[in-house]
């Protein structure tokens, strides 16, 4: 009689374990769905869509022969015939950050989610219109950088005072131009590009001075500054961790 039971426990906790991974594997799948004449997100039908040309994209997007959505909602003023999505493994968005392990905290630290995207005429970051961007000469950069001819961009807003033609993505959250280093779109005031370098978990310098994460490493000598592992860096006079003086 016990043995009995013990093998019905172990079926019933068999069928739950098995109904719980499909349940898991079912929300991993589009929310999206064509059945017949209809196209639906989850479960409700999007009445405006063309099920014949409907096209799952990911990501949230789909799109037919009339209209791109969002969600399940239409971006409005969307050319879908020349809508592209730019779709970048942000699994691991900024190599060499681990800086980040303990109080990141950036923006630039998500999961396969969209970046920019565009159509004929518009550029759009997570289905808002970047305002001011050309679509024309418009380049994805990763870590939530863009640019165009002209302007750079940062998570869909301008960067003012940015050069496009010259904006390149340095890695660690920083970028720069022909002028300027910026970090997280913010520029670094008295940083110039020319001496700027990275030297690994979250710490960078230019001819002056140090930095951790963007922030002024205050004290810090630039020719004797070594970074050792864990967030931690030395120079001829102190030891720094995570940026700030220890002794």
């Amino acid at each position: 009689m016990i043995m009995k039971k013990m093998v019905k426990k172990m079926m019933l906790a068999a069928a739950m374990l098995s109904l719980t991974t499909m349940v898991s594997a079912q929300r991993y799948e589009s929310a999206y769905s064509v059945r017949g004449n209809e196209a639906t997100y989850e479960g409700r039908v999007i009445r405006e869509a063309d099920a014949k040309s409907f096209q799952i994209l990911g990501h949230g997007y789909a799109k037919d022969r009339y209209n791109v959505y969002l969600d399940g909602q239409i971006l409005r003023f969307v050319d879908p015939q020349t809508f592209r999505l730019y779709e970048r493994d942000m699994a691991h968005p900024n190599p060499g950050r681990p800086g980040n392990i303990v109080g990141g905290g950036h923006r630039g630290d998500y999961v396969n989610r969209p970046t920019y995207h565009m159509d004929r005429f518009n550029v759009y970051f997570n289905g808002e219109k970047v305002q001011g961007a050309s679509a024309s000469s418009f380049k994805d950069l990763g870590d939530g950088y863009g640019c165009d001819s002209f302007s750079a961009y940062y998570f869909g807003k301008k960067i003012h005072g940015s050069t496009g033609s010259s904006f390149q993505v340095i890695g660690y959250g920083y970028s720069k131009d022909a002028f300027n280093v910026y970090y997280d779109g913010v520029k670094l005031n008295g940083v110039s590009g020319n001496r700027f370098e990275l030297l690994g978990y979250g710490y960078s310098k230019d001819a002056f001075n140090v930095f951790y994460n963007g922030e002024k490493v205050q004290g810090a000598s630039t020719s004797s500054f070594h970074v050792d592992r864990d967030g931690y860096a030395h120079d001829n006079f102190n030891t720094y961790y995570f940026g700030k003086k220890i002794r």
